[in-house]
């Protein structure tokens, strides 16, 4: 029987407004303090957490409030969680975006969701990203996929290869209307 060495490590840092950061990303203009904090121990349950803080970023013309995201890893999966409060731009607003799912097998599943002010689903997208030797498919569910409020079904997949994107029979329904 081969055994582990028991190994952990507790590492936190944040990242404040500094000229050296502006010389190497100038459209960077604002931001307040990121923070970072990332635990791993294998002898634990979880044995890798970690997650990450921006309360406010000015990037361009692209203004950005409280990002937060959040990995836990187990023996055989991982935990994402990814959640914007707002993305703002000169004729654009996303407000209450998140992106959740896990890994597991060279599989992600995901679902990305859009809530109103509210805080009810107006726009869903869910899937499973799986790695393939060659590509990368993407494949929709219909589960969490929904278009200004309503659920909608969801069929199809992208093939992404180094030369291209290959889309088989995408399409998304509800009652009698149909995205192809």
């Amino acid at each position: 029987i081969q055994t582990t060495t028991p190994s952990n490590f507790k590492a936190t840092g944040s990242i404040s407004k500094h000229p050296l950061i502006s010389s190497f990303v100038p459209e960077l203009t604002d931001f307040n303090t990121i923070n970072i904090d990332v635990n791993f121990d294998n002898t634990a349950d979880e044995s890798l957490t970690a997650s990450l803080k921006a309360p406010y970023i000015f990037y361009d013309s692209i203004a950005v409030q409280n990002v937060n995201f959040n990995l836990k890893t187990t023996a055989s999966v991982a935990n994402y969680t990814a959640t914007i409060n707002s993305i703002e731009m000169s004729s654009f607003r996303l407000r209450k975006a998140s992106l959740v799912g896990d890994v597991t097998n060279n599989e992600a599943g995901f679902l990305f969701t859009v809530k109103d002010s509210l805080d009810k689903n107006v726009h869903g997208l869910a899937g499973n990203i799986i790695a393939q030797p060659d590509f990368y498919q993407i494949s929709m569910k219909s589960e969490g996929t929904r278009l200004y409020y309503q659920p909608w079904q969801a069929k199809g997949s992208l093939d992404i290869y180094s030369e291209g994107i290959v889309a088989e029979e995408i399409r998304f329904f509800y009652q009698e209307q149909e995205l192809a």
